[in-house]
């Protein structure tokens, strides 16, 4: 008896499916197609950057399964072969074969499917379609979220939920369910590509980081060179501030569209593995002058604006406890002339940082964070965050020493000592900060020329500051920073 179906193939394009044709052929032979997520030995994406490349086909009564793979170049009427697989799929229920060594990247792409049960065979061939392909082998892990019901993430308020598969480069592939995803950020909020924060159901320790249930997704959209931030860690963990946030880049796919190249880390959260305080009497404190969190209040002198962000522990008396314990610590510095609330190293490692990167943000202020530990009563600087307007100057002066509590600090000897103690050591090494920003640049460059294919150039660089290129914008980077820490290790504070 004999029938038609039609079967369809996954394509890069995002929502683009490629209709297969059946020849007449023996009843014994049942299949079917749907369409489904491989992203396995490789990583491919369509001119609008979208998706995967791959068949998925289920059998019946089938031994073998030959895919032939083929595509037309671009202005060209020659077919190519790009691989046959022969594959024994006796006792299958489902098959998944993927691309993995295309010789054109524009033209015309199709499969020829062969399936056999002894004598019996039935023959396919997918539609022709064109595709403009960009293929690489995987350097990075790639990190592929898919919403339930396929929604998209647009909203800072509205988590959705979904589930995460996580492609490492060795091929191992890691499922989590149950995860909740939502946007972050203030101005990086209103560009294009979007930052996201990721929340699991238990404790997971993803890519070797340390184990939590929160983490970020950073675009660095407004950083050509894309190393911005994590050249602050690399400080930050060279001068051994308490906590620095750990994490690794990765190719981010939302619901099939690939969102670009991104930087997975940890979330600044109060976590024996991440901000290690207490969490039922400390305080994690971030001033930012966007001044949009719940529990918030501006200090008494200086009129900052306090954000509290462990406030799953938060109530209006412990709300009152920090601030009347911040007021109190502005009044002993610029009434009493004493810094004996604060943790000295912490903010001379926290200026140092933000004064290599020439970080104009802190002075809003914009993302500065603090801890308060009420068993000491002392006030620690700490962690850094947020330096995608920053490292864009050689300049040989100071621009940070009025701003936050420096204004006062600086005026004291143990703190101007503290600078110059860590200034006088081989902390801050320049040659070994060259080398791992240049590995780290040998190391996404591949992703970084698919991201400016993805969402281009235009409004990604706040500084005004054009250069030629990534491998130019990574350069200026090595430059600024060192040029800046030469100048500082000049100085006699």
């Amino acid at each position: 008896m004999n029938f038609k179906q039609k079967i369809f193939i996954l394509t890069v394009l995002s929502s683009l499916f490629i209709s297969c044709k059946f020849s007449e052929s023996s009843t014994a032979i049942t299949y079917s197609s749907k369409k489904t997520n491989i992203p396995n030995q490789f990583f491919c994406a369509a001119d609008d950057l979208s998706g995967y490349l791959c068949a998925d086909i289920s059998f019946n009564n089938v031994q073998t399964a030959v895919f032939t793979w083929y595509c037309i170049p671009k202005d060209t009427n020659t077919k190519i072969l790009i691989k046959t697989n022969t594959v024994d799929v006796t006792g299958l229920t489902e098959y998944k074969d993927s691309l993995v060594s295309p010789v054109c990247k524009e033209g015309l792409y199709y499969c020829e499917v062969e399936l056999i049960n002894g004598t019996n065979s039935k023959n396919f061939q997918t539609d022709k379609k064109p595709v403009k392909l960009i293929f690489y082998e995987p350097t990075l892990p790639v990190l592929s979220i898919q919403t339930n019901n396929g929604k998209d993430v647009i909203s800072k308020e509205d988590q959705l939920l979904g589930t995460l598969s996580l492609l490492e480069s060795d091929g191992t592939r890691t499922i989590y369910n149950n995860i909740k995803i939502k946007c972050r950020g203030n101005t990086t909020f209103t560009k294009a590509k979007k930052p996201y924060t990721i929340k699991l159901d238990s404790n997971v320790p993803i890519l070797g980081l340390n184990s939590g249930k929160n983490y970020v997704l950073l675009a660095n959209y407004m950083d050509l060179s894309f190393l911005k931030n994590e050249a602050a860690f690399y400080l930050s963990l060279q001068l051994g501030l308490a906590f620095t946030p750990h994490g690794q880049f990765v190719n981010l796919v939302i619901n099939g569209d690939y969102k670009g190249l991104y930087w997975f880390g940890e979330s600044i959260k109060v976590n024996k593995n991440r901000v290690d305080i207490k969490d039922k009497k400390d305080f994690l404190i971030e001033l930012d002058d966007y001044f949009d969190e719940v529990y918030k209040f501006k200090s008494g002198l200086k009129n900052f604006p306090y954000q509290i962000k462990n406030d799953d522990e938060m109530n209006a008396e412990r709300l009152e406890e920090i601030r009347t314990k911040i007021n109190l610590i502005e009044d002993d510095l610029y009434n009493n002339n004493s810094i004996q609330y604060f943790d000295i190293p912490s903010f001379a490692k926290f200026y140092l940082i933000n004064e290599i990167m020439d970080n104009q943000e802190i002075i809003s202020p914009k993302s500065v964070y603090y801890t308060y530990k009420k068993d000491t009563g002392i006030l620690s600087a700490g962690p850094v965050w947020d330096f995608d307007w920053g490292a864009s100057s050689s300049r040989k002066s100071l621009g940070l020493t009025n701003c936050l509590y420096y204004d006062a600090l600086f005026t004291h000897s143990e703190f101007t000592n503290e600078l110059n103690s860590i200034l006088s050591s081989s902390l801050l090494d320049m040659n070994d900060f060259e080398t791992y920003i240049i590995t780290q640049k040998n190391l996404i460059q591949k992703s970084v020329e698919l991201d400016i294919k993805r969402w281009g150039y235009a409004d990604r660089n706040p500084v005004g500051k054009p250069l030629n290129g990534f491998e130019s914008y990574v350069q200026d980077l090595i430059y600024c920073i060192k040029e800046r820490t030469e100048y500082l290790k000049s100085l006699s504070f």
